[in-house]
């Protein structure tokens, strides 16, 4: 597993060699809007440095593609982990498993994705 230094790396890496072009279909979400407000508030330079450079659109759906992602892989091993009762026999137990296991891998990527510090180069 990468660090978040490794990812955000990377992720600074692909976002200066896409052109806007090749952003046009991305989708900026709850994931991209908290990153946003985050940079805005918190880390204020890093946040002027990707709208200088034109890239801070690539940046916000980079990182909303990269939380979904893990929260869906989040979801599927914290359920192979601890298996949610059979929804047939017990429906309100598996909604509430469900639930319970989808704040906690969502706490997890807006911990560690969301509201990571940018890499210092």
């Amino acid at each position: 597993m990468m660090s978040n230094e490794q990812l955000f790396q990377l992720c600074y890496e692909e976002l200066t060699m896409l052109r806007p072009e090749d952003t046009t279909d991305w989708k900026i979400g709850k994931y991209g809007r908290m990153r946003e407000r985050y940079l805005k508030e918190h880390e204020k330079n890093y946040y002027k440095n990707l709208v200088n450079k034109g890239i801070l659109e690539n940046h916000l759906a980079y990182i909303e593609e990269e939380a979904k992602n893990s929260l869906t892989t989040m979801i599927e091993i914290m359920n192979e982990k601890d298996p949610p009762p059979g929804k047939e026999t017990d429906p309100m137990g598996w909604v509430g498993h469900m639930n319970m296991t989808k704040l906690m891998a969502e706490e997890w990527v807006v911990r560690k994705i969301v509201l990571a510090p940018p890499p210092s180069f």
